[in-house]
C-alpha cells in the first residue's frame, strides 16, 4: 500500500527522488527496488522520462523484471505532453527490442511502450503505425496490431 502512494505521488511530482529513496530505505527488498524503479519512472520530468526510456530500451544489463517495472511507470494519463517525444522513438526502437529480448519480454515491451496516453494518439500516430507496419519485418508477429 505505501508503495502504491509513494507512485501515485511521484507521477503527480509530489515525491522526489529522496521520498523514492526514504522508502526504498524502508523496504530494500527486490520488489521494493521494482516499486522504487516505477515511482523514478513515473515522476513528471523529462530528464525522468529519459532516464526510463534508456533503461527500458538501450541498458542491456538490466534485469527483464527491472525493465518490467520502469516501463509501467513510464506512461501515465496526465504525462501525455512529456510522452510525445516518444512516439517516433517507439517505432525506431520497436524491431531492435523485438530482436534482442526472449518472446514474452519483448510482447510486453512492445505492448507497453507503444504510445497509448491518449493525448499522444492522434493521426501522425496512427501514420507512423501504418507505415511502421508496412515496412516492418514484424507485421506477421504483431497480429494483434
Amino acid at each position: 500500500m505505501r508503495w502504491a502512494i509513494v507512485a501515485a505521488l511521484s507521477a503527480q511530482g509530489v515525491v522526489d527522488d529522496d521520498g523514492i529513496q526514504a522508502e526504498l530505505d524502508r523496504d530494500p527488498s527486490s520488489a521494493g527496488h521494482r516499486y522504487a524503479a516505477t515511482a523514478r519512472a513515473l515522476r513528471p520530468s523529462a530528464a525522468a522520462k529519459v532516464e526510463a526510456w534508456r533503461l527500458a530500451t538501450e541498458d542491456d544489463s538490466v534485469p527483464n523484471a527491472m525493465q518490467e517495472a520502469v516501463i509501467v511507470g513510464f506512461s501515465h494519463p496526465t504525462q501525455g505532453a512529456l510522452l510525445e517525444p516518444y512516439v517516433p522513438r517507439y517505432f525506431d526502437v520497436v524491431p531492435e527490442v523485438w530482436r534482442s529480448t526472449q518472446q514474452r519480454a519483448r510482447a510486453e515491451r512492445r505492448d507497453r511502450l507503444f504510445p497509448h496516453v491518449t493525448s499522444t494518439i492522434t493521426e501522425t500516430t496512427l501514420d507512423a503505425a501504418d507505415e511502421f507496419l508496412d515496412r516492418s519485418e514484424l507485421r506477421r508477429h504483431c497480429a494483434a496490431w
